[in-house]
């Protein structure tokens, strides 16, 4: 499979419609989305996960998981009806910036507390997060 501009892999597990397994931009970089009925609605699992040689620290997770959280919400805009023309452009607005930038905040918190990377290694994470999900909103 692959993603228009982004990452592609091989579907490794299919049970439809409750869960998919695909490698994601490398053969050890997996996600797994899972669907579970809950009253009339549903709750969306997804788990990222890759070797931490790949990750190099918990501050690994500051490279996707905004990435992640802004997908979840325009999947989210989707199913609700509040589709945008420009899909570009909706990823670029401000509103969608602020959205990542306290994205980036609220991982760098997650990172900071599970100790699982130095000060060095988050900052330097949240800075190259920033810059790539919200250029133009600051710090």
């Amino acid at each position: 499979m692959q993603l228009e501009d982004n990452a592609g892999g091989d579907i490794l597990e299919c049970e439809s419609p409750r869960r998919l397994k695909v490698s994601f931009g490398g053969p050890t970089s997996l996600v797994e989305l899972r669907l579970s009925p809950d009253g009339d609605d549903t709750i969306l699992e997804l788990e990222h996960t890759v070797p931490i040689e790949m990750a190099g620290s918990g501050a690994g997770a500051l490279y996707v998981g905004p990435g992640w959280d802004g997908a979840l919400m325009g999947l989210g805009l989707y199913l609700s009806g509040e589709m945008t023309p420009d899909p570009f452009a909706a990823t670029n607005s401000t509103e969608a910036q602020v959205f990542s930038k306290e994205s980036v905040h609220a991982w760098t918190s997650v990172v900071e507390t599970s100790g699982t990377a130095t000060a060095d290694q988050i900052a330097a994470a949240a800075e190259v997060s920033l810059a790539q999900f919200a250029p133009d909103v600051g710090t």
